[in-house]
């Protein structure tokens, strides 16, 4: 389950960036550049499919960061502390101490 997560995490990060390299950023004409009113006149209301899917991608890498943390929180439940106290609790037998008998 972890791998299939993480394999769907990294694709989802790769059409992201892919996508955001596609789109030409807001006030990229040269008129907005020198106080024109190009900007102006544009309806910000408008959605495009690039934006449609850039906010799917977006919500799917949410998802996928989330439960790839919860996954892996789940697992993680011992401490290394706990695992060096326990190993020092146990005593050492030696292999002389059976040949002797």
């Amino acid at each position: 389950m972890n791998t299939l997560l993480i394999i769907i995490h990294v694709i989802v990060c790769l059409i992201i960036i892919f996508i955001v390299l596609l789109q030409v950023g807001r006030g990229a004409e040269a008129g907005a550049m020198f106080g024109g009113s190009g900007q102006a006149q544009t309806l910000r209301g408008q959605s495009t499919f690039m934006g449609k899917f850039t906010t799917a991608m977006a919500i799917a890498f949410m998802l996928t960061s989330f439960f790839l943390t919860y996954d892996t929180s789940n697992k993680a439940k011992s401490s290394v502390t706990e695992t060096i106290t326990q190993e020092q609790a146990q005593p050492i037998s030696t292999t002389s101490d059976s040949a002797d008998q």
